[in-house]
């Protein structure tokens, strides 16, 4: 056989295997972690930041701090998706989106709240204009999920953004909760 064909041959071979290989991990099912009554167990030294099941129904969240909080267990019917490989990095998205009709717009909120379970960090995410309404929004869902006050809102680990699409200015910053010292001043 022609040495040109032989490699022709080989190389259209190894793009397949390629082609193949990306396809595989970009629709392959993601691992997910539902929230079970057990309590995580924690390493056995070192400080962790990671949230446990305590009582009947109820949840430990750190503050920056490292002091403890107890919630209700916002945990237990949100959908969760591992994050990495280790098993305690999960995490949990709060403001499920209903089940997409198809034919329909594709239903959104004005703001999205997820919760990392390693560092103990609540994200969220204000979608749309104008952002200091969703930013009030997405407050009043913590101060009813969590059934904390302001002060305690503000020790705890929060990440608050807007995405360039949605409002250049305050994108790539941290916006804080509004009633929080250093949080951005937003337009209502």
């Amino acid at each position: 056989m022609n040495r040109t064909l032989l490699l022709i041959i080989l190389a259209v071979i190894i793009v397949i295997g390629v082609l193949f290989g990306v396809a595989y991990v970009m629709y392959r099912p993601s691992v997910s972690q539902t929230a079970t009554s057990t309590p995580v167990t924690f390493p056995s030294s070192g400080t962790s930041t990671t949230t446990s099941s305590v009582g009947t129904g109820g949840v430990v969240i750190y503050a920056k701090d490292g002091s403890s909080l107890r919630v209700p267990n916002f945990t237990k019917d949100a959908p969760s998706q591992q994050v990495s490989s280790v098993q305690d990095d999960v995490q949990y998205t709060l403001t499920p989106y209903p089940e997409y009709v198809p034919g329909q717009p594709y239903p959104t909120h004005s703001f999205d709240v997820a919760f990392n379970q390693i560092g103990s960090q609540f994200l969220i995410s204000l979608n749309q204009e104008p952002i200091g309404a969703a930013r009030t929004d997405a407050e009043s869902f913590l101060r009813s999920t969590l059934q904390l006050t302001d002060t305690q809102l503000c020790s705890l680990n929060t990440l608050v953004t807007v995405g360039d699409d949605v409002n250049a200015q305050y994108s790539a910053i941290n916006l804080g909760l509004s009633f929080c010292p250093g949080a951005v001043p937003l337009p209502q």
